[in-house]
């Protein structure tokens, strides 16, 4: 307890006074020096701007990474990898060499041999990375591999990410645009290394793990291609994102962002003129996972698949259009489909068989002389195929989402007063990561766990 004038204090008033007047001063700050009256050389600018910046920094962490941010939920359950074990996965730990943030070992798993799943991963003889969003870790996600794994017809791999877990001695840490970067690209190089020659690997990204997918698929191509290793056969984004606070509001649409200040405003008269007098200048450099100009990198030679929800509620599914005329692959396809979900991989009705159809379509016609074989055979009656044949795809509809404008409007006030934010996004700049990977074993780390 602080003390003033005799009477109590507590230090959460306090707290809450230096935010309430750090950003008053920010305000007053910007607006004065777009008058001109204060220029970028007054003493206080830097301070006052970075000191503004670095609150709205610390919202965009908090939604960006929500799952490192809430552990111990329903999608974010505390686990060890042992946990992995017992539910038919075999986890293991790729070593990262350089500084790539985070720790210095990504866990990547697969389904154990043997397990019944396993047989139904390998229809096609292509393998698809799994990466999965920001609300979840790979013991959250573990229904979802086991749904890829029957419906796609693909060995299903997923990475785990910095600061998602597990507990023992796994990728903690705290999240950020390079950890999660490092950690994409080893686990993608790692399996483009072990998979065998020209085989395909498809690379899957729902919410944020479609900025890592990107990362990883641009880090790759631009690399020279090594003998022996597998194929890169496909990306398929799902719910991406143009950029982090472009989720909340598109700072580069004048309309939208001024409709976006009047909002905020309103809640604050007095302060009215001055949050008028915000610019795209004072978010621009804050901004993370910028997708929108990472996708140039995608080769074109890169075929690519693009689904959204129409009325996605976290990820404006105009993310989606916009990231699928901005990628220049010769060969792409986008699903939009007429659903409220997130995550339309986990819709059980006829939304979530929709998607999986143009899914299985997608990474048939694109796994290559493989899985060509295997739909002769079955087409000839000798394989057991479950529904994995070239079906008609879905209807695709452009509608765009319903109440899209107060949607980011309410998000954009969350993020600037302090609320918690839900402005889950993902995206991610370039990281080198060394190519010189190496696995531990699985039978080293459980040794070492159980000694």
């Amino acid at each position: 307890m602080l003390r003033t004038s005799g009477r109590p204090f507590p230090a959460l008033w306090l707290a809450r006074l230096l935010v309430f007047l750090t950003a008053s001063a920010l305000l007053t700050e910007d607006a004065l020096c777009q008058q001109g009256a204060v220029t970028a050389s007054h003493p206080l600018h830097a301070v006052v701007v970075n000191a503004g910046r670095a609150m709205v920094e610390r919202y965009v962490h908090r939604g960006l990474y929500y799952g490192h941010h809430n552990p111990g939920t329903e999608t974010t359950p505390w686990y060890n990898s042992t946990q992995l074990v017992g539910l038919g996965w075999d986890p293991m730990y790729v070593r990262k060499q350089g500084d790539g943030g985070g720790s210095d070992a990504v866990l990547l798993i697969r389904r154990r041999e043997g397990e019944p799943e396993a047989a139904e991963g390998a229809k096609l003889g292509c393998h698809l990375l799994y990466f999965h969003g920001n609300n979840q870790n790979l013991m959250g996600a573990a229904e979802t591999l086991a749904d890829f794994e029957r419906e796609v017809g693909c060995e299903v791999w997923a990475v785990e990410y910095t600061g998602y877990g597990p507990m023992d001695g796994g990728p903690r840490g705290v999240p950020s645009e390079q950890a999660l970067a490092s950690d994409a690209m080893a686990a993608a190089s790692w399996l483009l290394s072990h998979a065998g020659r020209d085989v395909p690997v498809f690379l899957y990204g729902h919410s944020l793990g479609a900025a890592l997918a990107i990362e990883a698929a641009a880090s790759i191509a631009a690399r020279p291609t090594r003998e022996g290793d597998a194929r890169l056969a496909g990306l398929v984004l799902e719910a991406p994102f143009l950029t982090a606070i472009k989720t909340v509001v598109d700072y580069d649409d004048e309309d939208e962002f001024g409709a976006a200040l009047q909002s905020l405003g309103s809640q604050f008269p007095m302060f009215n003129s001055t949050i008028a007098g915000l610019t795209s200048s004072f978010l621009e450099p804050i901004d993370k996972f910028e997708n929108e100009d990472r996708v140039a990198a995608l080769p074109p030679s890169l075929p690519v698949l693009v689904a959204h929800a129409t009325n996605d509620k976290v990820i404006p599914h105009d993310h989606g259009e916009a990231l699928f005329e901005l990628i220049t692959s010769d060969s792409k396809t986008s699903v939009f489909l007429e659903s409220e979900a997130h995550a339309l991989h986990s819709d059980e009705g006829r939304i979530g068989e929709q998607f999986f159809r143009a899914l299985r379509d997608f990474v048939s016609e694109n796994a290559g002389a493989e899985a060509e074989a295997v739909e002769k055979e079955a087409k000839a009656g000798n394989f057991d195929w479950e529904g994995l044949g070239r079906r008609q795809r879905p209807k695709i509809s452009t509608a765009r989402g319903a109440a899209r404008g107060q949607q980011r409007s309410e998000l954009w006030e969350s993020l600037l007063l302090g609320g918690r934010s839900v402005a889950r996004a993902n995206s991610i700049s370039s990281v080198a990561i060394p190519e010189d990977l190496r696995i531990r074993p699985v039978g080293e780390m459980l040794s070492q766990l159980n000694g």
